[in-house]
């Protein structure tokens, strides 16, 4: 789907009538939406309610912010046809042709195939220049929209926080509930006792095994690993902040050429760098062209992406790159075994997890109510810098200097990739988080009965 599709309406440029009625419905939803939980005996599938609840939402968000890049990456090919059509002289017909066909390709990348009913370069004259002002003009007022449409990105992830908070207070009634079944259970299982159960989310990334103890040994890391999430996004915004405030009026003013190609060699090898941790990723093309390196998740198959055109020719082009990505690390990924049937975890396991599982909600749930907000204050500042950048910049830039200012109004939508990553990895804890729960319920069960007269 294109931007303009997405945001529930194609415009022609000029007419000022672009739809935000998709998020306006999405918010009478989620507004109106189921606010607690449905009690299910079965521990099993109440894991499961979890999982798909958290996995929709972030799913959701993670498509809006691909279509957002999908736009920007088609509005800086449609600036360089168009630098280099308006340089055509005596245009002969089958210039003007190609020049609109060019055109249109693009303007569809962003519309929607089908949607565009005018192409600027249909006015240019045989003998004459090819015509880009309208598509300038059109290219400016895509580059708006997609500002509007992070906003509102921005608003629908405040909104989920919201739910994911309702998700922790979930996770915690689980937890109550597993230790008040632990208190009437001895230590020892019932003989032979075996539970059948393949939770894939609690296999190894690196093996795709999946066995109660494997999974109960790498309960402090995914603890640990919850913790760091707050820590971690203000982290990617900081930096955001520090690629803006680099871009300051007396740079984009005076900048020459030797240094505008050294600005942005830095730019892209920082914003590499500092955007997180990890090793080179050559797994597979998924990435195309852009670096990237990634970090993975002990259990899951899942990781951390970061994801930099170091290479680009413009500054743009580098922020424009920039994809940050929490999904699936191995493509082929088996978690198969013959019959699924392992031993239960035990007693003081059970209670264990019980423990841990209660210190990740209550993680997580502070994470949604307070770090957020000071993520969006963050962000805030964030776009107060650029706007006093880009007021303070507007008049008389060097040459060069005019590709940072047209590189810095990237920035804007930066954010957007932290958060929807940040909600991705959200989604995954909780996930991972009522999968424990559902492995210590379901190993309760096999534990002997603590009979009291």
């Amino acid at each position: 789907m294109s931007l303009f599709q997405r945001m529930g309406n194609t415009s022609r440029v000029g007419n000022g009538k672009f739809s935000l009625e998709a998020f306006s419905i999405e918010d009478e939803e989620f507004a109106a939406g189921e606010t607690t939980a449905t009690e299910l005996n079965d521990a099993a599938a109440q894991g499961e309610g979890d999982i798909t609840s958290a996995a929709v939402d972030a799913a959701e968000v993670s498509n809006d912010v691909d279509v957002m890049q999908e736009a920007m990456f088609a509005l800086e090919d449609g600036e360089e046809i168009a630098d280099v059509q308006e340089n055509v002289d005596n245009a002969t017909q089958n210039d003007i042709d190609n020049a609109a066909a060019l055109q249109q390709t693009v303007m569809e990348r962003v519309e929607g195939k089908g949607n565009v009913e005018d192409v600027p370069a249909t006015e240019s004259r045989v003998g004459g220049r090819i015509s880009t002002e309208g598509f300038r003009e059109w290219i400016k007022a895509a580059w708006e929209k997609i500002k509007e449409f992070a906003g509102n990105i921005y608003h629908k992830i405040k909104m989920l926080w919201k739910r994911f908070v309702n998700g922790t207070g979930r996770l915690l009634k689980r937890v109550e509930k597993l230790k008040e079944k632990l208190k009437d259970k001895k230590s020892e299982a019932k003989k032979d006792a075996k539970i059948k159960l393949n939770l894939s989310i609690l296999a190894l990334t690196s093996s795709g095994k999946f066995d109660p103890k494997t999974a109960y040994g790498q309960l402090g890391d995914f603890a640990k690993n919850a913790k760091n999430i707050g820590p971690n996004l203000k982290e990617m915004v900081k930096v955001c902040k520090e690629a803006a405030d680099k871009c300051k009026a007396e740079t984009v003013k005076d900048t020459t050429e030797e240094q505008y190609n050294q600005f942005l060699e830095n730019q892209a090898e920082d914003l590499f760098k500092e955007l997180g941790s990890g090793k080179d990723f050559n797994l597979d093309k998924r990435f195309g062209k852009l670096r990237a390196k990634y970090e993975a998740m002990g259990m899951g198959n899942k990781a951390m992406f970061i994801c930099v055109d170091t290479e680009a020719a413009t500054l743009s082009s580098v922020y424009t790159s920039i994809s940050i990505r929490f999904e699936t690390l191995y493509r082929n990924w088996n978690t198969s075994t013959k019959d699924n049937e392992h031993s239960p975890l035990s007693k003081g396991e059970c209670e264990k997890v019980a423990s841990e599982i209660e210190t990740v909600a209550k993680e997580l749930q502070n994470f949604f109510e307070k770090d957020t907000s000071t993520v969006d204050k963050d962000i805030g500042s964030l776009k107060d810098t650029l706007d006093k950048n880009v007021k303070d910049s507007a008049e008389n830039p060097s040459a060069f200097g005019k590709e940072i200012y047209k590189g810095m109004q990237r920035i804007y939508v930066l954010p957007t990739q932290a958060l929807r990553a940040a909600v991705n990895v959200a989604s995954f804890f909780v996930q991972v988080a009522g999968a424990y729960l559902t492995l210590a319920d379901v190993s309760a069960d096999k534990l002997e009965d603590d009979k009291k007269d």
